[in-house]
């Protein structure tokens, strides 16, 4: 690993920020890294007054649980922190 790779992917751990992402009633301990987001192509209608061809796009989380990066919706990440409300006051 160059030295550049190593600085990055420490600074990247230094943000990474705790949460919990929610399964049912299961909450599991994870490091929220940021927002990203997950686009695909969706192909033409077939019918007719159909909707045209194009991208579709989603906001998701990417969390590190049980030593693998995952993808999570949004409204399944809380924090207990208040990082927020630290910025907010700002």
């Amino acid at each position: 690993m160059n030295m550049n790779a190593a600085k990055n992917t420490q600074e990247m751990i230094e943000g990474t920020r705790k949460c919990y992402v929610y399964s049912g009633d299961k909450a599991t301990p994870a490091k929220f890294y940021g927002v990203y987001q997950v686009a695909w192509v969706v192909g033409e209608s077939p019918f007719i007054g159909g909707h045209s061809a194009g991208q579709v796009m989603d906001p998701v989380a990417v969390v590190e649980y049980e030593g693998q990066l995952h993808k999570a919706s949004l409204d399944r990440v809380h924090f207990d922190d208040t990082e927020v409300a630290e910025h907010e006051a700002d």
